[in-house]
């Protein structure tokens, strides 16, 4: 979680429920569609899908793929929670069901997804309800679900503006590393300041562009990190991949440590043994001796991942031709170049959501004074 951006990694969550007039239930399977549970004591067993309607599907007839992917893993899923859904068990019958079904509907709903510890306030909307969020007091992310939804995407940029981050970290707590608490418990007790519709356009639409422009800048970075294996990825989707080879064949190494850090490589001149116009790379006690062209693109690496393997390094496929290396330093240096403009767009947006905000609490320019020193330092 940051601001204005979920920083989605890949990862899925099984659902599988299906939504009905009484919210989302479980999907049975033909094994426990009948099933009742083993009568304790004074208590009588119960039917577990007792009340659902008769045409209601089984999870394998309209999931097989999902079914089959359940079934590879049933033994670790029955092991959870202390074995609670082993063969003999009362909740046997839950053995897919998610531990704590709590919550569906709002976790499923347009949302404000919040980081609970951070620096500042660090939020983004999730206007189609797609993120789950595992969250808990301790750290992670939650949700913050408002009764009208209309109001997700101006209620996200109150949360995210200097005068509430002031609000929120002069009257709550705290952590060591400078760490502060965005919990429900303190911004709930945020004043909202009464605003016209227009100026609630105005926060929704400063919102969804800073959305837009951090997603943006987040995917140049992902990309600028993964040069040049995502230039290659790029190039391979319009069919215009140039021949590759692995950069430990178009080089001379000796003495190369395992890791390289891109504050210890030196430039060294021409190389007299290799061909002419190739160069001389020293990194701590050893060399890497390659064309001039492809000594940028190792430079530009480093200056990219800060630190890389000797192997990993040695293994990426490059362009053999320096007229294609120099066409992937120049696609980097426009995404550098896009990024910069990306950055200068996403203060100037942040700049005139504070500066609306302000007015909205009828700050003076003392008054703003005093929280933007006081954010400087805190």
């Amino acid at each position: 979680m940051e601001r204005w951006h979920i920083d989605w990694q890949g990862w899925w969550v099984v659902f599988p429920y299906l939504e009905t007039e009484a919210g989302f239930k479980l999907m049975p399977t033909a094994q426990y569609r009948d099933h009742v549970t083993a009568a304790k004591g004074r208590r009588e067993g119960r039917r577990v899908f007792a009340g659902y309607p008769a045409d209601f599907p089984n999870l394998e007839a309209v999931y097989p793929h999902l079914w089959a992917y359940l079934n590879t893993h049933e033994a670790a899923l029955r092991g959870r929670e202390n074995g609670k859904y082993r063969v003999g068990r009362e909740d046997e019958w839950r053995w897919y069901d998610l531990a704590r079904p709590q919550s569906l509907e709002a976790s499923s709903g347009r949302k404000i997804v919040m980081q609970l510890l951070g620096r500042s306030s660090q939020g983004a909307s999730d206007t189609m309800g797609n993120f789950f969020q595992a969250g808990g007091k301790g750290g992670g992310a939650y949700g913050v679900q408002l009764l009208d939804n209309a109001l997700t995407k101006y209620f996200a940029t109150l949360l995210s503006s200097h005068p509430a981050d002031f609000f929120i970290k002069t009257s709550g707590i705290v952590y060591s590393g400078g760490y502060y608490s965005y919990a429900d418990a303190y911004i709930r007790d945020l004043p909202i300041p009464a605003s016209t519709s227009a100026q609630r356009d105005c926060l929704s639409r400063l919102a969804r562009e800073l959305t837009a422009l951090t997603g943006e800048l987040r995917g140049l970075e992902v990309q600028a990190r993964d040069f040049p294996d995502s230039v290659s990825e790029e190039r391979r989707g319009t069919g215009e991949l140039p021949e590759l080879d692995e950069l430990g064949n178009l080089a001379q190494s000796a003495g190369l440590p395992q890791r390289l850090e891109a504050n210890k490589v030196q430039e060294g001149g021409e190389s007299l043994l290799g061909k002419p116009g190739e160069v001389t790379q020293r990194v701590g006690k050893g060399t890497l001796t390659l064309g001039a062209e492809h000594a940028r693109l190792v430079r530009e690496v480093l200056a990219q991942r800060r630190s890389i393997g000797r192997d990993e390094l040695l293994a990426l496929r490059v362009p053999e031709r320096g007229a294609d290396v120099r066409a992937y330093l120049d696609t980097l240096a426009g995404w550098r170049t896009r990024m910069a403009e990306l950055r200068g767009e996403i203060g100037a947006r942040e700049a005139e959501l504070n500066d609306v905000v302000y007015n909205l609490y009828g700050l003076t320019t003392d008054e703003r004074a005093v929280v933007e020193r006081f954010l400087e330092r805190f």
